[in-house]
């Protein structure tokens, strides 16, 4: 042991002393100095350390100095361990406890050398080595430990009592163990570092050493930075394939849904071609008719799944412009009045504000208007009702699709607008299908800024789309197909 860390040690008044250590040869060699030095004085002792500990410094320590103080009842000698559980409560040192149990063994540490060395002049210095606060920070309780150093400094208070507390590096091991490590050492009146920088008392020496210190510091620091930026990078190199393996899981899942459907109105047409060109007697009138509807259903499917693929790829683009919205409120529902009239079903429009000028990409808004009209006839029986109104306010305009047809149970109503969502039977009034028309007008309207909503009182009940769209100019956000935040 260096001179310096002796003097650290000696000297009236208490210390409190911190040493840290890579290997256990070391700590053992500044332990025996510290109690061979005290012993010769007739200081008292107390070792609280590990067991291994004890039994390594009982055999390095020659003579029977140690053993007669043992039994003078000037040294004592306990478990760290079990030291530590009789004064801890709840995972924290409690102070009475450690109060009754330290200071009743450095009082008899005391006057057994009292009664050994009468005629000093003052009251016999203490020399304590601990490990209880080392276990602490090994088991991860830096702020245990913490408490535990500043009972010991409040228990020095007015004794000439040296305290040495031996920390192992590996309990400051990780990364956020750097403020711990600094609030453990704030704890103490001096610090000596590990074996590897406690070799020499050269001062010349020990400033290279700290000089080779800050440069590894300052390495470490700009590989910390390195690794920052790498992890930065990975995490969105996973993002981007994330994203990447869901667009493709999504349009996989397209691709699968809408063969299904395609196979309704390809049924349709194969059923009456097959039909017209049969010996059986055939309405043409109404073959014709059947097959164009299926032709125009499959037309609008082709349609729907171009928009929703294009919506996946974030490719769906508006083109923004002053519109009277009456009048494509008038355009989507001739659009889907053939459709009405096959099922004998009426379609009252009211327009409270005639022309009602606002500023919105006209194409995309009569197709939105003529998907929820277009799924309002689909769920209605024939000879229902269904009703389209437009008003407009100061910030917003509003349109609103009520039908009388068969409804939609509150179990369904947070899917209506999901892609692929597939709601079973019994939560549902409707028949189940890919939805692509309401999930593609969701997206239209939010690219506007605007909403859309649903409501249903349940089966059979009828439903009510909403939509709302402000009144002023679409973002530029909205505009290249992303939406707004």
């Amino acid at each position: 042991m260096s001179v310096d860390f002796a003097t650290r040690l000696e000297g009236p008044g208490p210390r409190h002393v911190a040493q840290f250590y890579e290997g256990e040869e070391f700590l053992l060699d500044a332990v025996e100095r510290f109690v061979d030095e005290g012993l010769r004085a007739g200081d008292g002792i107390v070792l609280v350390a590990t067991r291994p500990h004890l039994d390594a410094l009982a055999s390095r320590i020659r003579g029977p100095a140690l053993r007669e103080a043992v039994d003078a009842g000037r040294a004592t000698m306990l478990d760290a361990s079990e030291t530590l559980s009789g004064i801890v409560v709840d995972g924290t040192p409690d102070a009475s406890r450690f109060d009754r149990s330290v200071e009743c063994i450095l009082d008899r540490c005391v006057r057994a050398g009292a009664s050994q060395l009468a005629t000093m002049p003052q009251s016999p210095r203490v020399r304590a080595f601990g490990e209880m606060v080392d276990i602490l920070c090994r088991d991860g309780r830096h702020d245990a430990a913490v408490r535990l150093e500043r009972l010991w400094s409040r228990v020095a208070e007015g004794r000439e009592l040296s305290i040495f507390c031996g920390y192992a590096m590996a309990g400051f091991s990780g990364e956020e163990d750097s403020a711990r490590f600094d609030e453990v050492c704030a704890e103490h009146d001096h610090v000596i570092p590990a074996e590897t920088s406690a070799k020499t008392d050269d001062v010349g020496a020990l400033k290279r050493e700290i000089a080779r210190l800050q440069q590894r510091a300052h390495a470490l620091k700009g590989e910390v930075g390195k690794r920052e930026d790498l992890e930065q990078a990975l995490r969105q190199a996973l993002r981007e394939q994330h994203r990447a393996q869901h667009t493709s899981r999504v349009r996989d899942a397209l691709l699968a849904a809408v063969s299904q459907e395609l196979r309704r109105p390809l049924k349709t047409i194969v059923s009456w071609s097959s039909l017209l060109r049969s010996a059986q007697p055939v309405d043409a009138s109404e073959a014709a008719e059947a097959i164009e509807l299926s032709a125009h259903a499959q037309y609008q499917l082709l349609d729907d799944l171009s928009d929703a693929s294009r919506v996946v790829g974030g490719t769906l683009r508006l083109r923004p412009g002053p519109v009277d919205l009456a009048f494509v409120l008038r355009a989507a529902v001739e659009a889907v009045s053939h459709a009405a009239m096959t099922k004998d079903i009426t379609i009252e429009v009211t327009i409270a504000s005639d022309p009602c000028l606002g500023h919105a990409d006209a194409h995309r808004i009569e197709q939105v208007l003529s998907n929820l009209l277009s799924n309002a006839i689909q769920f209605t029986h024939e000879g229902g009702r269904v009703s389209v109104s437009l008003e407009r306010s100061d910030d917003e305009i509003e349109f609103v699709v009520r039908d009388d047809g068969c409804g939609i149970a509150p179990a369904a109503l947070p899917f209506i607008f999901d892609r692929l969502r597939c709601v079973p039977d019994q939560a549902s009034a409707r028949p189940d299908g890919m939805r692509l028309g309401l999930a593609v007008a969701r997206h239209l309207v939010e690219l506007h800024g605007g909403s859309i909503a649903v409501h249903s009182d349940g089966p059979g009940r009828g439903s009510t789309f909403t939509v709302r769209l402000p009144r002023r100019a679409t973002q530029p956000s909205a505009v290249d197909g992303t939406r707004p935040p």
